[in-house]
């Protein structure tokens, strides 16, 4: 079993290119993996693709507020989150917890 076996791990941009290799391979590994992405569309493929395995959250990158909801999201689902992977974007200064 692989050491990532029920980590919680969030990626940015999953949808497409490194950030849905990411969430592949987390998911092979038995993670619980999230994911923020722009794209209505990409967000409903991952959802039909990885099911249950995966969080997948319709947001801007670039908006406080989308991740805030995401990382919401992550803690209600998991109560936890281990790992935060920016495959895309940027907060600024802000910080995820406020």
């Amino acid at each position: 079993m692989s050491d990532l076996h029920n980590e919680s791990i969030f990626i940015t941009g999953g949808g497409s290119g490194l950030g849905l290799a990411l969430v592949e391979r987390f998911i092979e590994e038995g993670a619980q993996v999230a994911t923020l992405e722009l794209s209505a569309a990409k967000v409903a493929s991952l959802r039909q693709r990885f099911g249950e395995y995966i969080l997948a959250v319709e947001g801007n990158v670039t908006c406080y507020a989308d991740y805030q909801r995401a990382v919401d999201q992550i803690l209600t689902r998991s109560g936890k989150l281990d790992c935060f992977y920016r495959q895309c974007g940027h907060l600024g200064s802000q910080c995820l917890t406020g």
